[in-house]
């Protein structure tokens, strides 16, 4: 016994120094406990567990224990009684039986309480002395300290009503209710205040239920509204255990036989109620209708009278009633138009009607006839994108009146996609597989409809040329007549063409030397004659050849300025031509300086640094 002191001793002096001031911040947060130092903390753990004799549990656990509390994994103080140590206390005995699967047996590996727990879920079945011990001597003190009321209990069901915060948190124990939750503001004394709270456990499932029958709240686990009947229906003897409650609460839920008085109570403070009563009479069904008019729903076979209070409250309440008479549809029709997407194959004159008050109508009929899509379109085009088979003579009214609404027509007739691209060719896009002849009439239409068009013929291809040249950019390799077509129309044209042939770029750079800049790569040929029409065309040529260079400057010597690096001989060419071009010639060598001297000794001037040989020229001559 000294031994296990000793080491317990050190072991907490090790906690001690390990979590001290971690556990100081994670205490001041935790208004559950009342512990300033972690050594009172530790010795509050103990405490229980001296008590069932468990010394020798606390070391291998007290680490444990303490780190995930201050690193906040193991919820408030308050869980500590609840959750945590009958966790550890049943993890141990699985532990100390061999019980526990492999990746089970660290307590290290276990982050945290929740997950503690679940893995214990896994092992329910499980008989452990701990659990059942220390489970029901738990449970009976909340009975004997009058903290909780069991008021049923056999082999199915128990049902509990808590009368304390701690015992609401006990019995509500892995649920999402806020009045059994130890993590935030819990809210059991406000619920018991307006009256008992009754925790329903359902033992072969191990599921529970929590009901309120002040507020007609009846709750799930994950705190989920539930229809409380159904489980009533599963396990009757609900029933019995809360009809005479129910009825006390003048409540329709787990109310078997309601009286008159407790169902008008009820659909006068939420008509949906009625959901729940079995043949109610008409003095019910009224007062649910006249609560909410979508009460309707849950009557059965209601009389027409009922029908019109409940269009008349709301007329979107038609929508629950099977088979409205042709009043009924006209009442609610005349309350709100777009009601009529309600009502099953509705008449001619209820739909021009509806059509005739609201634009947009037309979207809530299924299957207009002919004279109520026309009305629509009347009314505004755009409706025609609410029309799902509109008539020939429908679409036919929408392509005269806007082409531009043709888009919005769904299955179009040929015919109407004729006259659609007839008035607005660019309408083709809209077309899957044209025909020839509408292929024909968008590209006359308008020439850069040929866009839209996959592969088009020669034949469209020069409509679209011959309309606008600039429509060449819409065509995807056109061939070389096509090419040389545009091109013969509008030189600048080939910066639309992608590899334009050879032929076609000799006629683009004769017409327009400077053309050259929109043909990539032109070869030696091309630029020639791109200089000739333009010496400036050279501007637009990259490393132009010696001959290109020829004969640009042949055209026009100050060219020269803008060849980078020109060679001697094509100095020497230009300066014999015209001695005074030597201005436009950088760093020009003392053979071409002299050979511009002798052209024009004016040139003397353009000449900087000259050499004594350059003097001696200029002075001597």
């Amino acid at each position: 016994m000294r031994i296990k002191e000793i080491l317990l001793e050190y072991n907490l002096q090790s906690l001690l120094s390990l979590f001290s001031e971690k556990y100081k911040q994670v205490q001041q947060k935790d208004h559950s406990n009342e512990y300033e130092s972690l050594e009172q903390f530790i010795k509050s753990i103990e405490e229980p567990l001296r008590k069932e004799n468990k010394f020798q549990f606390i070391e291998p656990y007290m680490k444990w224990i303490v780190q995930r509390y201050v690193t906040n994994n193991l919820g408030l103080y308050e869980d500590m009684k609840i959750k945590v140590i009958p966790g550890l206390l049943k993890y141990d005995s699985l532990k100390r039986k061999n019980k526990l699967k492999s990746n089970h047996k660290d307590i290290n590996r276990i982050k945290n309480i929740n997950q503690l727990l679940d893995i214990l879920d896994e092992y329910e079945n499980e008989k452990t002395t701990s659990k059942s011990e220390e489970e029901k001597k738990i449970e009976q003190e909340f009975y004997s300290s009058g903290e909780a009321e069991l008021i049923f209990n056999n082999h199915e069901i128990k049902v509990v009503i808590p009368k304390t915060e701690r015992a609401s948190c006990y019995f509500g124990i892995n649920t999402r209710w806020c009045t059994a939750t130890t993590h935030s503001t819990n809210y059991f004394n406000n619920y018991n205040k307006k009256g008992p709270l009754y925790i329903v456990l359902i033992k072969k499932e191990n599921k529970r239920y929590q009901f309120h029958f002040a507020t007609n709240q009846f709750r799930d686990e994950k705190d989920l509204q539930i229809d409380a009947n159904s489980l009533a229906d599963r396990y009757p003897i609900l029933w019995e255990i809360f009809t005479p409650i129910a009825e006390k609460y003048k409540s329709l839920i787990l109310n078997k036989n309601p009286s008159e008085e407790t169902m008008l109570n009820e659909v006068r403070k939420n008509g949906l109620a009625i959901s729940y009563i079995k043949n109610p009479s008409e003095k019910v069904k009224l007062e649910a209708v006249m609560q909410n008019s979508l009460a309707i729903k849950y009557i059965e076979n209601p009389s027409e009278k009922l029908q019109l209070i409940a269009i008349k409250r709301n007329p979107d309440s038609l929508q629950y009633i099977k088979n409205p008479s042709e009043i009924i549809q006209y009442e609610a029709i005349k309350l709100d138009p777009r009601v009529i997407k309600y009502i099953k194959n509705p008449s001619e004159e209820l739909q021009l009607m509806v059509v005739s008050k609201f634009d947009e109508a037309i979207k809530n009929i299924k299957n207009p006839t002919e004279k109520v899509q026309l009305l629509a379109i009347s009314r505004s085009i755009s409706n025609i994108e609410h029309i799902d088979n509109p008539t020939e003579k429908v679409q036919m009214k929408v392509i005269n009146q806007n082409p531009l609404y043709f888009r919005y027509i769904k299955t179009p007739t040929e015919k109407v996609k004729l006259e659609a691209v007839k008035r607005n060719g660019l309408n083709i896009q809209y077309i899957h597989n044209p025909s020839e002849e509408i292929k024909y009439e968008a590209v006359k239409q308008n020439g850069s409809s040929i866009q839209f068009i996959e592969e088009p013929s020669e034949y469209l291809q020069r409509i679209a040329i011959k309309q606008n040249v600039l429509n060449i950019q819409y065509i995807k390799n056109p061939n070389k007549k096509i090419q040389i077509e545009a091109v013969r129309q509008n030189s600048s044209i080939i910066r639309y063409i992608i590899n334009p042939a050879k032929e076609v770029q000799l006629m683009a750079v004769k017409k327009d030397g400077l053309s050259i800049s929109n043909i990539m790569n032109p070869d030696e040929e091309v630029q020639l004659e791109a200089v000739k029409q333009n010496a400036f065309a050279i501007l637009h040529i990259e490393n132009p050849t010696e001959k290109v260079q020829f004969e640009a400057i042949k055209r026009n010597p100050m060219i020269i300025k803008f060849i980078e690096n020109p060679s001697e001989k094509i100095q020497l060419y230009t300066v014999k031509r015209n001695g005074l071009n030597i201005k436009y010639i950088e760093n020009p060598t003392e053979k071409v300086q002299l050979a511009a001297l002798k052209q024009n000794k004016d040139a003397i001037k353009y000449i900087k640094n000259p050499s004594k040989a350059v003097i001696d020229f200029f002075e001597n001559n």
